[in-house]
């Protein structure tokens, strides 16, 4: 990910984002279902509707790596 995609949106925020999908869908998501909910909670962060469709693809595919990365060994986080 290019440095100006990190300084928008910083590996702190990235990896609280990861955490309350995990927490509440589980580690199991599809990519497909993971970035609908990425593309979701981005709706209430106001810097991130200035993104350009590139931009937010890469960002998203850099947040599947790591919560696929990660996701499985969650599970016990999960909340329905």
């Amino acid at each position: 990910m290019p440095d100006h995609q990190l300084q928008r949106f910083p590996k702190q925020q990235q990896k609280t984002l990861i955490e309350i999908i995990t927490m509440k869908f589980g580690g199991d998501l599809s990519q497909e279902d993971f970035v609908d909910q990425v593309l979701m909670l981005f709706e209430d962060v106001a810097e991130m509707e200035a993104v350009e469709e590139g931009e937010l693809r890469s960002i998203t595919n850099n947040l599947w790596r790591q919560y696929h990365g990660n996701g499985s060994s969650r599970e016990e986080g999960r909340c329905e």
